[in-house]
């Protein structure tokens, strides 16, 4: 099961109706460090502008 189909079952009317996920792709898949690439670090202002904008979109 999904975290959201546990979710649904154990957090009756608790779960919200609308789940938005964002992601940055990365090119390296095969290795792992602690540092981002530039273009990953390019995406960051992109992805925050992006959350910040859903966020606004929903505010009662």
């Amino acid at each position: 099961a999904t975290a959201i189909e546990i979710g649904k079952k154990f957090l009756v009317g608790q779960m919200p109706a609308k789940i938005v996920v964002f992601a940055v792709n990365i090119q390296e898949v095969t290795e792992f460090t602690e540092e981002m690439t530039r273009k990953v670090k390019e995406a960051i202002s992109r992805a925050v502008n992006l959350v910040l904008e859903e966020i606004d979109s929903n505010k009662e």
